[in-house]
């Protein structure tokens, strides 16, 4: 998709991108300006089976209701990354269309300075990915019925709202691609990592990893409910994490990777099964830990401000488990709490390594 936008472009292919149509032709792309060009299209388009772009001289919020399906790509023209943004406007405008629900492409605004508000409540289906980058006063997105896509990248820096009852399936031919390197002042993205979704399905070989790294700063509750992925890495800041949403079963990884800044661990409700190779707590802000995992073959815990860790019933069964936990300030004396629950489960087969850096007594032993 990316080469579609940095192709050489002719002055006279240019300036047909960018100058408005003196009529709206529904097989074709077309672009819009102003209000006035937003109105003809929605008058005389239900369906536009071409790329639908925007200028950068908008002054008012462009209203797109009677316009269904765009089968191309939605984007915004001109005004690149790093470039000065010269003769844009500062005045604040809406995109927003009530009735549009579906696109044959993506959605890609970059360096969209006046966009303000999107709001296209009842799309419900992007064949692409959406790309919403340096967009340094969009505050609001509403995507409700949005149900799929193949990836999406977040880099708003003042963005309050993102409106979504929950995507229901990653399409594509390739694993989806996740970025979020600012989600300005979000307090919740559930909606895109909630649901139960394979992200394997469109696998072709083992070389089409699906890894996710979230620096989720702002957000203070995360769900992560796919029933797969290789290797997740999440920190934050006074950050609660949840394995398994509200019809999360299973979970199946290779490597999990809980950083600073995270200051909960939790196992959702109707979690079953939650296997990987590898999980990771540098734990540097948790005061205590329940491992939440089913079946593992290699644990590391860290954490200086850990005072309790907690081992699984399911710990019982591990086989040929590596072990290592590293809390200085923890006192390892009993496998029981206070009132006689059994804390710490120590695997019944043999481990193939165990380190234990903390205040132990025999009694734990």
């Amino acid at each position: 998709m990316a080469r579609r936008f940095m192709r050489p472009l002719s002055l006279l292919s240019l300036i047909a991108q960018i100058e408005p149509l003196a009529a709206f032709d529904c097989n074709s792309n077309a672009t819009i300006s102003s209000i006035g060009d937003a109105k003809e299209l929605r008058e005389n388009c239900r369906i536009l089976r071409g790329d639908l772009s925007f200028t950068d001289n908008i002054t008012e919020t462009i209203n797109l209701d009677g316009l269904e399906e765009v089968h191309g790509v939605l984007y915004h023209v001109g005004c690149p990354p790093y470039d000065s943004c010269l003769g844009a406007t500062d005045e604040l405008f809406d995109i927003t269309s009530s009735t549009l629900s579906f696109l044959g492409d993506g959605i890609y605004f970059w360096n969209f300075r006046s966009l303000g508000k999107l709001n296209l409540p009842n799309l419900k289906t992007v064949n692409s990915s959406i790309y919403l980058q340096e967009l340094p006063n969009l505050t609001h997105v509403d995507f409700t019925n949005l149900e799929t896509l193949t990836g999406v990248k977040l880099d708003v820096s003042k963005l309050e709202e993102w409106k979504q009852n929950g995507l229901k399936n990653y399409t594509g031919s390739k694993p989806p691609y996740i970025s979020l390197p600012d989600l300005g002042n979000l307090k919740s993205i559930d909606s895109l990592f909630a649901s139960p979704i394979d992200p394997f399905q469109h696998r072709r070989s083992w070389q089409e990893r699906v890894d996710l790294l979230l620096g989720l700063n702002k957000l203070r509750n995360f769900t992560f409910g796919w029933s797969g992925i290789d290797k997740l890495t999440v920190r934050g800041e006074d950050l609660t994490v949840t394995f398994g949403a509200s019809s999360s079963e299973k979970l199946e990884a290779q490597e999990i990777i809980i950083g600073d800044g995270v200051t909960k661990v939790v196992r959702g409700p109707k979690m079953a099964n939650f296997t990987t190779e590898s999980f990771s707590c540098q734990c540097g802000d948790l005061s205590s830990l329940e491992v939440p995992v089913d079946l593992v073959h290699d644990v590391y815990i860290s954490g200086g401000k850990l005072e309790s860790v907690q081992l699984p019933v399911a710990a019982e069964k591990w086989k040929d488990v590596s072990l290592s936990l590293y809390t200085p300030r923890i006192l390892m004396n009993s496998t029981k709490d206070l009132d006689g629950n059994t804390i710490w489960h120590w695997p019944k087969e043999e481990m193939r390594s165990l380190t234990l850096a903390a205040n132990i007594t025999t009694d734990f032993l």
